[in-house]
């Protein structure tokens, strides 16, 4: 009601996080007598039928503990989800679940905003009981939503070395890919480009950006993608888009579709800047495509009938202004490897920009047989 008061006309506050890394932690549920009480009482019907409803869809951990206790669809809770600790987190995830939605309901009943709640992640390996229990982690996301529908979206906040892993595990089912907290260091930037042209997400933000200095990283690749952001609008979702990410040295290069052609990804090794390997590449034209990042080289093949051969037309570094390209410089055949691949930094050092940063350009390609 008061952000609806102070703010419903500006719209400043675009969306609202109910709780923070909720969950309890080092015990498993709540071990009072009421808490006993609960756990040893039947486990709610509206629980049971989304399972049973939903029995194709569910995340492959909680479908096993379900299985593994006979898949029951009437008990208690430790005869539907046995007595082991992972019962036990999902009893905490079911009632912080609907404790929460509760909350979420009342907001929206007063000034409708979109309402999401983010997860303090299990680490690889570590057991329940050192991270949060009842927490919105991937595998009992559908234990949140059998507990009601005021909730948008669950969140991530990343610290783990598997980026891409714990992006890929809460895009399941729907759920829109949404990152409030993530590390600030160089390599955020990678992670950055990687969540938005890969990820499809719609937020990226590093704990504390605002105390990053002047000259990290962040910055340059922030504005390339505040550029990008008309583009990366447009053609997420549409299979016209690719995003990647050096996320291990021993990763060499990478093939993704992108609309009707196959993008071949090279990462470089001798590069000035230590920044992980990254880019975007959308295709833009039947033979067009904009492609921003560092450290990679690629090419293009075609995917549909006509001549075999691709080449490079052309390559040009530039700026976006809104969905039009501002081209500022062509770059020549030997800062494009004869013609067959383009490269963000370029193939020379003769150049006179940056070949530190992050770069935006148009490539046009040709096909002949």
């Amino acid at each position: 009601r008061r952000l609806k008061e102070v703010d419903g006309r500006k719209h400043t506050v675009i969306m609202v996080q109910v709780e923070n890394e909720v969950g309890i932690k080092p015990e498993p549920r709540d071990l009072s007598q009421l808490g006993d009480d609960a756990y040893n009482s039947a486990v709610p019907a509206a629980l049971l039928r989304y399972l049973e409803t939903h029995k194709g869809e569910l995340h492959p951990e909680l479908m096993e503990r379900w299985r593994k206790c006979g898949a029951k669809v009437a008990g208690t809770w430790t005869e539907v989800f046995g007595n082991e600790p992972e019962g036990s987190e999902i009893f905490s995830a079911w009632h912080y679940a609907r404790y929460i939605n509760e909350i979420a309901r009342a907001g929206k009943a007063e000034y409708p905003l979109p309402m999401y709640v983010n997860a303090w992640l299990r680490g690889p390996n570590e057991k329940i009981g050192t991270y949060p229990t009842g927490g919105p982690v991937a595998h009992v996301h559908d234990i949140w939503r059998a507990a009601g529908t005021h909730i948008d979206l669950y969140a991530p906040d990343i610290y783990l070395p598997d980026f891409k892993g714990v992006c890929e595990e809460f895009a399941r089912n729907g759920n829109p890919l949404m990152i409030p907290e993530a590390s600030r260091d160089e390599a955020a930037t990678a992670r950055a480009f990687w969540a938005f042209g890969a990820g499809n997400a719609i937020c990226f933000s590093p704990f504390g950006i605002e105390s990053c200095a002047k000259d990290h990283p962040l910055s340059g690749s922030y504005e390339i993608l505040r550029m990008l952001a008309p583009l990366i609008m447009k053609y997420q979702g549409t299979g016209k888009m690719a995003g990647f990410y050096r996320q291990n040295n021993d990763e060499q290069k990478a093939s993704i579709q992108v609309g009707d052609w196959m993008l071949n990804v090279q990462y470089l090794d001798r590069v000035p800047s230590k920044l992980p390997a990254h880019g975007l590449v959308m295709q833009t034209g039947p033979e067009e495509f904009i492609a921003a990042g560092y450290g990679f080289k690629f090419r293009l093949d075609a995917r549909t009938p006509g001549p075999r051969s691709t080449q490079i037309q052309s390559v040009e570094m530039g700026r976006m202004e809104g969905v039009i390209f501002v081209p500022e410089l062509r770059l020549n055949g030997d800062e494009t490897g004869a013609n067959y691949v383009a490269a963000v930094p370029p193939n020379t050092s003769n150049l006179a920009i940056d070949p530190a940063k992050p770069r935006i350009l148009r490539v046009r390609v040709y096909r002949h047989d």
